[in-house]
């Protein structure tokens, strides 16, 4: 690939672009004002009431954010309007149909339903981001006076991410598109009266790129996009030269909503264009066939010409297919429709919708020789993907076998064919060259465990440790996640082009963030093992994150605010993990013999450590507990046990007998989070303890079930989360203890200070008496070590210790990762900043690489934190933000709070807006950025033929 000396960076400026529909009625004038416009206007204005400052040095900028321009445009769908935004929040919680902010009338006109789909991502552009006012210059070109638009998703050859990865293509696309900007062609056409202006964004979806081009001439609009759209790929790799750079294209043109008002009021023999506007070029000429969706019996009503097609496809449809004329005549024909359709109500109202599809005439012989250089294209991609996917592809025997094993161990017939027309589901997509590299993340579930799977049921149904009721229900539990996982990945897909947004979690479309978050919580289970992680993320709707065996769910919140993901990935990988570390040997793809020995002794020896101190069965798992087994049990012999008989036989036991029977002795679990925490301290956190507790305390506040119906904290469960993290947190030594909260008088939130001050006392007693110098502090000690230790080991060959180069010890490992003095740390953070994504390093685990990413995101959060509260305050549910006065909460003037805090009802939140411009910037480039990992991993996974 020709190699490009610029950097493509993301800017802080994201971009917004809904399409709806429009009911054909008296209303359809004032729709977009009545329905769309007040939206943004209120959201802003919420946005600007939380932001005011005494400086007010913010508000001009701001003043570009939330004010989109409209068109009208031909397709599905009616509308289109693009707006710059500083946060992805509006795509889910405020854009919606019935939204409870739709202006009233005179009339008592009410809300009237969409459909609507969005596209959201993040404007990048080579070395644009270091250029003053950008905003203001992205403001500029959306009010631009040209009246026609058209907006181009661009879909990158699979083929080619996964042999090169997305960051260098991104390069290579974003040099094409500056220097197209600047070419000749576009010269020559301005000389001609044809003007053009665009604007590239990225999207985080299945298309990996959004054109926008504004001109006054469709024609040039459409030769440009051949020009770009068709391009050829250029490589040093014989293999990939030639290939097309874009798999797949999809195009939305339109013009201005303000024109499309206008002429709907005018009678005029021609469209009418504004003096604002530039006027297109009369010499071009467009054909628009446009098919109006009927009710049955109004077919004569709305015909009103002497030549007439009629074309009956869903429902009652009239076709207007006219020859090229002039634009200005055929645009008046189509406004002329639309006025005699809402001139007869009964028309209007037995009117579904319109589609109308236009075509354009080249009169320039330019297009000719456009053309004649695409020539054709290399045969690679397809070549590619016949040769590489039977690595991911069922065959119709494995099918078939499932299918049978399925029947021969009982199941019910609903659910043996649910399962078998699932996997059929996936053979389909993971065939299609558009879409199968996002579903490749449910390939080891479909195509290997659910044979293992298959096995040991057999074995436990014999056994009697399994019910043929019980499999069912776990079958049924795991392909509804399956389908769930599928949805995910299908919405707001090229297959998808025309389909409504349906989904109730997440509007904008979220396939890369959801890929490598997927890749990212395998990586961790990957440690356990040996390199191979089964487990598919899904998006849901609970609160917090949850994981199962064999998935985990996150919410809209995590999707766009990625730092909480970051913040418990990890830990929640540990959830079965005494499974998953005797799993792994069913389907490990490790070829070093050596270290598959040596993980073999690793893990034997840890789980037979944990055996000792009565961990017998999977312990490690949430409260949702296993599908059938018994939930842990602990024997007489067991540690928790003898803290309890040790804290009895104290003198002062009766002080804290009440905190002690209450909280401590019903959760003698809390041993089962001490190991799972230590575990999550050492791999996900690299020994950082300050960032481990600032981080799952923000994330406690957050969970629901830690609230009263009052709103307030639960005695409860901060008593069982305080015990938890001071084991996690403490020093354990034969000679002694060390309370990690040791002298300290100041919760970790002003919201626990309450409970933090009653119960302190009882946590530090009984610390400091079981810790004491006796035989149960040194039993304590010993499991401490051996939890770290085997957390080290896993890091050191839970992944193959080729990539490291040579076999390195873990603080090495961690040096590498973090750096001394978080020196590594502080190079991503500021990579971050600048919106340039990490770099894939081969000589590297993709542990290390994620860790750094994971780290560096929650650190510059606990920067920001580092002194101040970062606890948002709420008032009967309410946000109070409305009495910030500068960087003071006027509420409470001895309280100085963070840019970022966090929500108790969800998510983050900052009423800074160079803050939240700063966070969409780095938001996107960690997302990104894990994006690229993911496809790196999945050529290691999935090709079979190395370039």
């Amino acid at each position: 690939m020709t190699n490009t000396d610029p950097i493509s960076t993301y800017s802080p400026v994201g971009v917004f672009v809904g399409f709806t529909t429009f009911q054909i009625n008296k209303h359809l004038e004032s729709f977009y004002d009545r329905q769309i416009q007040i939206i943004f206007d209120e959201y802003r204005e919420e946005l600007r009431n939380n932001m005011t400052s005494p400086s007010g040095s913010h508000s001009q900028e701001f003043d570009f954010f939330y004010k989109p321009r409209p068109y009208y445009i031909f397709g599905k769908f009616d509308l289109a309007f693009v707006s710059l935004i500083e946060d992805f929040e509006i795509c889910g919680r405020s854009f919606r149909p019935f939204n409870g902010k739709t202006k009233g009338s005179e009339d008592g006109q009410s809300a009237q339903p969409f459909d609507y789909k969005i596209l959201a991502g993040n404007f990048s552009s080579i070395n644009h981001a270091k250029k003053e006012n950008y905003s203001k210059n992205i403001h500029g070109t959306l009010n631009n006076k040209l009246p026609f638009i058209a907006i181009c998703n661009l879909k990158i050859n699979n083929a080619l991410l996964l042999r090169y990865g997305f960051k260098s293509l991104n390069v290579y696309f974003q040099d094409l598109h500056r220097s197209f900007k600047e070419s000749d062609f576009l010269k020559n056409e301005k000389n001609q009266g044809k003007l053009l202006d665009t604007l590239l964004f990225e999207t985080v979806g299945s298309y990996e790129f959004t054109l926008l081009l504004f001109s006054n001439s469709y024609e040039l609009i459409s030769s440009s996009l051949i020009k770009l759209r068709e391009m050829h790929f250029e490589s040093d790799e014989e293999q990939f030269h030639g290939c097309p750079f874009f798999e797949h294209s999809n195009v939305t043109y339109g013009f201005d909503l303000e024109l499309f008002k206008e002429n709907l009021k005018t009678e005029a023999d021609k469209f009418i264009f504004e003096k604002s506007f530039v006027k297109p070029p009369v010499s071009e000429q467009l054909s628009l066939n446009t098919r109006w969706f009927v009710k049955p019996g109004v077919l004569r009503s709305l015909i009103d010409e002497k030549e007439i097609r009629i074309s009956l496809g869903y429902g009652n449809v009239v076709a207007h297919t006219r020859d090229y004329q002039k634009i200005e005549k055929v645009l008046n024909l189509l406004m002329k429709a639309y006025r005699n359709l809402l001139k007869d109500s009964s028309l209007s109202e037995n009117t579904f919708e319109s589609r109308s599809l236009p075509v354009i005439k080249f009169s320039d012989p330019a297009i000719t020789k456009i053309i004649e250089e695409i020539g054709d294209f290399s045969p690679m991609e397809t070549e590619y993907l016949q040769k590489n996917k039977h690595n991911w592809l069922l065959s119709e025997l494995e099918i078939r076998k499932i299918e049978v094993d399925l029947r021969e161990l009982g199941t019910a017939k609903i659910i043996r064919n649910k399962v078998v027309k699932i996997l059929s589901n996936y053979n389909n997509i993971v065939s299609n060259p558009l879409l199968y590299i996002y579903f490749l993340d449910l390939s080891i579930f479909c195509k290997v465990l659910l044979k293992t799977s298959l096995e040991n049921y057999k074995i436990d149904l014999k056994s009697g440790d399994l019910t043929i009721n019980q499999l069912n229900k776990t079958l049924r539990t795991s392909f509804l996640n399956i389908e769930n996982a599928y949805a995910n990945r299908f919405f707001q897909s090229s297959v998808a082009e025309d389909i409504t947004d349906i989904n109730s979690e997440y509007f904008g479309a979220i396939h890369q963030s959801i890929s490598g978050f997927d890749f990212a919580y395998k990586v961790y289970n990957g440690i356990f093992e040996g390199g191979i992680s089964s487990n598919i993320l899904i998006v849901g709707s609970s609160p917090r994150i949850e994981s199962t065996k064999y998935f985990i769910r996150v919410n809209y919140f995590h999707v766009f605010q990625p730092e909480i993901f970051a913040a418990i990935c990890c830990h929640e990988s540990t959830n079965y993990f005494f499974d998953k570390i005797g799993a792994h040997m069913l389907f490990s793809r490790i070829g070093d013999t050596d270290l598959v020995t040596k993980q073999k002794k690793l893990l034997q020896e840890g789980m037979e450590a944990l055996k000792e101190f009565g961990f017998k069965t999977e312990s490690y798992t949430n409260s949702r507990g296993d599908m059938w087994k018994e939930k842990p049990h602990y024997n007489e012999q067991e540690i928790g046990h003898d803290m309890m008989d040790y804290l009895r036989g104290q003198d002062d036991y009766f002080l804290h007998q009440e905190f002690i029977e209450t909280y401590f002795h019903p959760h003698l679990d809390v041993l089962k989070y001490f190991i799972k925490d230590i575990i999550t301290l050492k791999m996900g956190y690299c020994d950082k303890r300050d960032l481990f507790s600032k981080w799952h305390w923000s994330y406690f506040l957050q969970i629901p079930m830690n609230y009263d119906n009052e709103g307030k904290v639960r005695e409860e469960k901060f008593c069982i989360f305080f015990l938890r993290m001071t084991f996690a947190l403490s020093e354990i030594k034969p000679s002694g203890f060390k309370n990690f909260y040791e002298g300290q008088f100041k919760a970790p939130h002003r919201i626990f200070q309450r409970h933090w001050d009653k119960n302190f006392q009882h946590v530090q007693w009984i610390f400091d008496t079981i810790f004491s110098n006796n035989p149960l502090a040194r039993k304590l000690a010993a499991l401490h070590r051996k939890i770290e230790s085997f957390s080290e080991q896993l890091v050191i060959y839970g992944d193959n210790k080729n990539r490291f180069g040579s076999e390195k010890s873990y603080s090495e490992i961690i040096e590498g990762t973090i750096g001394k003095d978080w020196k590594h740390i502080d190079y991503v953070i500021n990579s971050f900043k600048n919106g340039e994504i990490l770099t894939y390093d081969p000589t590297e685990s993709f542990y290390m690489q994620v860790s750094r990413l994971n780290i560096s995101i929650l650190k510059y959060h606990y920067d920001q934190w580092l002194g101040k509260d970062n606890l948002l305050d709420r008032d009967h549910g309410e946000a109070i933000l409305n009495r910030v006065l500068g960087n003071m909460f006027t509420i409470n003037p001895e309280i100085q709070y963070s840019d970022v805090l966090v929500d108790r009802q969800g998510g983050l939140f900052s009423f800074n807006f160079d803050t939240r411009k700063e966070l969409l910037r780095i938001r996107t480039t960690f997302i990104k950025s894990l994006w690229e990992l993911s496809l790196h991993k999945k050529r290691e996974d999935f090709i079979s033929e190395q370039h």
